[in-house]
């Protein structure tokens, strides 16, 4: 069985918060960096789609990294586009070595419908806080 991790807490180790609680789940939400469904489904077992959303703001809007201008790597994702709304989040992720894809028999797919497990998440968030040490050593 898998350990899986909910998005209530995906977000709070991302953040690093103690809890994610209503004050500070109201200050991400004003400030763009989750969605009210974040909050509503906090309990429940984070997917893909969602972790590749929380991970992409966090980089773009938290440390100000600049997106990928060629996603054309990412097209090599066979359901880049299964949700339209998703692609350009994942894209990113992908393209910066965030997350890794899935491979279904010959063929590459993100599942982005697939859920995160504890581990996954801890080397997601792990190699997002490094590309934010490296940031600031630049600076």
């Amino acid at each position: 069985m898998m350990n899986t991790i909910s998005t209530g807490r995906f977000t709070q180790l991302l953040y690093d918060m103690e809890r994610l609680d209503g004050e500070s789940a109201f200050i991400l939400r004003k400030k763009g960096r989750i969605e009210e469904s974040d909050v509503i489904y906090a309990d429940r077992a984070i997917d893909r789609k969602t972790a590749a959303r929380l991970l992409h703001v966090y980089i773009r809007d938290e440390i100000g990294e600049k997106n990928e201008a060629d996603i054309t790597p990412a097209t090599s994702l066979k359901d880049l586009y299964d949700c339209r709304v998703c692609a350009g989040h994942i894209a990113q992720v992908y393209i910066k070595g965030i997350m890794e894809p899935a491979k279904l028999d010959e063929v590459y797919i993100f599942d982005g419908n697939g859920l995160v497990d504890e581990k996954e998440a801890y080397t997601y968030i792990e190699r997002v806080k490094d590309r934010r040490e490296k940031k600031n050593e630049q600076r």
